[in-house]
């Protein structure tokens, strides 16, 4: 089953721009939004999240403030390694926060 992956990104961003690359690279379909010029789905954004931090990736129902390989690895289905970096996953509609490991 696919995955809807949605990202709030901004244009100066390296995170933002190395997740597009590699979902692109991977064949993974997702959309982007531009939160440094579009101001509804900013502050959506920050709705969800309760910061301004980009990029946030949204997987299915799952929120990930950040981006590593691993995280698409997930969205592939792929086990990565364990991270330790501090990205955040929010899982709706509760707002959860838990370091990843």
């Amino acid at each position: 089953m696919d995955k809807t992956v949605t990202i709030y990104s901004t244009p100066v961003c390296h995170f933002c721009q190395a997740a597009k690359e590699f979902f692109a690279e991977n064949n993974i379909k997702y959309t982007n939004y531009d939160v440094a010029s579009d101001a509804e789905k900013r502050q959506e954004m920050i709705e969800m999240t309760g910061q301004m931090g980009v990029p946030v990736i949204r997987i299915d129902n799952d929120v990930v403030v950040g981006f590593d390989e691993d995280i698409g690895k997930e969205v592939r289905g792929v086990e990565g390694r364990k991270r330790t970096t501090k990205n955040w996953i929010l899982k709706d509609p509760v707002f959860l926060q838990r370091q990843l490991v």
